[in-house]
This record gives C-alpha cells, sequence and structure tokens, in this order.
C-alpha cells in the first residue's frame, strides 16, 4: 500500500477508535445520571414519608400534653 493511502487510512481507524471510547463513555455517563436521579428520587420519598411521619408524632403529642394538661387541672381543682 502506498504511503499515500496509509496515512488517511490510519487516520480514519484513529478517529473511528475515538469516537467509539467517546460513545462508550457517554453512555456510562448517562446511566450514571439515571441512577443519581433514582437515587434522588427515593431520597425524596424517604424524606417525604419521614416528613409525614413526624407531623403526625408532634399532633399525637400535642394531644397527649392537651389530655396531660386537662387532668392536671382536674386535679388541681
Amino acid at each position: 500500500m502506498k504511503d499515500s493511502l496509509r496515512r488517511p487510512i490510519a487516520s480514519t481507524i484513529s478517529s473511528l477508535k475515538i469516537n467509539e471510547s467517546t460513545w462508550i463513555f457517554l453512555a456510562r455517563i448517562e446511566q450514571q445520571a439515571e441512577e443519581m436521579r433514582s437515587q434522588e428520587e427515593e431520597i425524596r420519598e424517604k424524606l417525604t414519608s419521614r416528613q409525614q411521619e413526624m407531623h403526625r408524632k408532634e399532633r399525637e403529642y400535642i394531644k397527649r400534653i392537651e389530655e396531660l394538661e386537662g387532668q392536671l387541672g382536674a386535679v388541681a381543682r
């Protein structure tokens, strides 16, 4: 093969390898981004659930405190 053909062919092969590596890298990045979005959603759901549970417990505690205050007031009379 002549030198005039070797260089363009070698350059094309090199470019193809670089493009393939780039596509593989981009696929990995996209997969990681999707995993992170999934983790973020899971964390958000857990946080929402915990906040709801905390609000529920807070209401229970307030109700119980009010009951105890009422009982204390009845005893004090």
